[in-house]
């Protein structure tokens, strides 16, 4: 079965994060219940350098589930560049 990682960059996301967590788990939700991805499918928020409280809310979401991953990066460096170190993180699920 296909094991789906959904990759987001986030850059001060900290007042929509968690409803874009809660409808992606209920996006995961519906393809597994389906048949269509694998359980052990999950989201990986990359934090692009936020200077909110971005980088808290992905901890707790991982620390609460395993359906959420987070990477942090050191600085901004675009939303295509974060995208891509996603990506990089992600290859070997992918």
């Amino acid at each position: 079965m296909l094991k789906l990682s959904i990759v987001s960059p986030c850059y001060n996301e900290e007042e929509v994060l968690a409803t874009s967590a809660e409808r992606l788990d209920a996006l995961l939700d519906d393809l597994i219940a389906k048949g269509k991805i694998a359980a052990d499918s999950y989201v990986l928020f990359v934090n692009d350098g936020s200077r909110d409280r971005t980088w808290d809310i992905i901890r707790g979401l991982s620390s609460r589930s395993d359906r959420f991953h987070g990477l942090c990066l050191a600085h901004n460096v675009g939303h295509q560049h974060a995208i891509m170190a996603g990506m990089m993180e992600a290859r070997h699920d992918a």
